[in-house]
C-alpha cells in the first residue's frame, strides 16, 4: 500500500471516529468546549489532517507531512490529557454508564492510537520527502 494511501485511510478513519466522538460529547452534554478549545479542536483535530492529506496529494509533501505530524500529535496530546489525564468531566472514568457513554469511551480509546499512527506517518513522510543533504565538497571539473 502506498504511503499516501495508508495516510488517507488513517486520516479518514480518524475523521469518522472524531465525528462520532463529538456526537457522543453532544449527546452526553459533556463540557461544551470553550472558544479556545473549540478553535483547537476544529483546526487541529478536524481540519489539520484533512489539509495535510490535500497538501500531500498536491505534491507539497514536506509541508503536508509536517502538518500531518503536528496536527495528529497535537490531537493525541489533547485527547490524552483530557480523556485520561486531568480529572474533568471529559475523563473517561467520569462519563455516565449509558449507551452514549460507551460510545464516548470506545471512541476516546480509538482516537489515541489513530492519532499516534498519523503523527508517526507524518514524520516518516516528512523524513522521506527531505531534500538530500550536502555531504561533500564540490567536484573539481
Amino acid at each position: 500500500m502506498s504511503g499516501i494511501r495508508s495516510i488517507s485511510i488513517v486520516v479518514a478513519a480518524h475523521l469518522v471516529v472524531a465525528l462520532i466522538h463529538g456526537a457522543a460529547h453532544g449527546s452526553l452534554a459533556i463540557n461544551p468546549p470553550r472558544s479556545a478549545d473549540l478553535a483547537f479542536i476544529v483546526l487541529t483535530v478536524y481540519l489539520g489532517p484533512l489539509v495535510a492529506v490535500w497538501r500531500l496529494r498536491a505534491a507539497r509533501s514536506r509541508s503536508g507531512a509536517m502538518l500531518l505530524a503536528l496536527s495528529m500529535a497535537g490531537a493525541f496530546v489533547y485527547g490524552i490529557v483530557f480523556h485520561y489525564g486531568l480529572p474533568t468531566l471529559d475523563h473517561v472514568s467520569q462519563v455516565p454508564v449509558v449507551p452514549w457513554g460507551t460510545v464516548f469511551r470506545i471512541t476516546a480509546g480509538l482516537l489515541a492510537p489513530l492519532e499516534a499512527i498519523g503523527a508517526l506517518q507524518g514524520l516518516a513522510a516528512w523524513r522521506a520527502a527531505r531534500p538530500p543533504t550536502f555531504t561533500g565538497a564540490p567536484s573539481a571539473r
